[in-house]
């Protein structure tokens, strides 16, 4: 299987997005693995870091932060444009 190509666009988005992910975080107080406890379905260890990084992360996980972060998934999105 092929790996697609991240346009430099759509990499500073999955960057935008991976900082909001953190701020709400540690607002809340949260370690990247408090974070990950609080999923309904504990992710692999490096599914936050992944997310902070900037990396691609499945639709699943994001619903899954949306819940765990206690926030709507539009919001989520509404930093990156």
């Amino acid at each position: 299987m092929k790996t697609k190509k991240i346009t430099p666009e759509n990499q500073k988005r999955l960057e935008i997005f991976g900082i909001y992910i953190r701020e709400l975080r540690r607002n809340q107080g949260l370690t990247q693995i408090g974070l990950r406890k609080n999923l309904n379905s504990p992710p692999h260890r490096n599914t936050i870091i992944r997310a902070e990084a900037g990396k691609n992360i499945s639709i699943l996980t994001v619903f899954e932060l949306a819940d765990a972060l206690d926030v709507e998934i539009k919001e989520l999105f509404e930093m990156v444009d």
